[in-house]
C-alpha cells in the first residue's frame, strides 16, 4: 500500500470514522494542534532551526506550522509576529508589545489575534504625528 503522507486523509481511513471519537488536539501529527507553537523557548528554537522543536516537517503531512501569540509568548514570538505584518519595532517596543499581549492573553483567556497585535504595536511603539502650526 503506498502511503500519501501529504494527505493521510485520503491515504488511510480516519480513526473518527472507525471509532466515533474526535482526535484530541495536541495529538501528534494529526490533532488540530499539533504543529502550534507558543512558549517562547519553543518559538525561539523553531525560528532558528525548525527540527529544534519539530522531529518532523509539518509539511510532510500537508500541515503548516502555526506561531501564536499568548501568556507564554516571548520575545522572538512577538517580533516574528510584527514582522509577517510589516511592521518595524526595536526592543523596547517589542518588549511593550510582549507586555500587553501576555495581559491581554490572561485577563481574555485566549490567544491574541492579529488586530490586537497591531493595535498593541500602535499604542507602544508609534509616535504621536506634531502638530502643526
Amino acid at each position: 500500500m503506498d502511503l500519501d503522507y501529504e494527505a493521510p486523509g485520503r491515504s488511510i481511513p480516519s480513526p473518527v470514522s472507525y471509532t466515533h471519537l474526535p482526535i484530541p488536539v495536541g495529538k501528534a501529527i494529526v490533532g488540530a494542534n499539533a504543529f502550534t507553537h507558543e512558549s517562547g523557548i519553543h518559538v525561539d528554537g523553531l525560528l532558528k532551526n525548525p527540527f529544534t522543536y519539530e522531529a518532523l516537517s509539518p509539511q510532510t503531512f500537508g500541515r503548516e506550522r502555526e506561531i501564536v501569540l499568548g501568556k507564554h509568548s516571548g520575545m522572538a514570538s512577538v517580533a516574528n509576529a510584527l514582522k509577517s505584518l510589516g511592521l518595524i519595532a526595536d526592543k523596547a517596543c517589542t518588549k511593550s508589545v510582549l507586555a500587553q499581549v501576555r495581559q491581554r492573553a490572561m485577563q481574555a483567556k485566549r490567544i491574541v489575534n492579529a488586530k490586537e497585535l497591531v493595535e498593541f504595536y500602535q499604542r507602544a511603539c508609534e509616535m504621536d504625528s506634531p502638530v502643526s502650526a
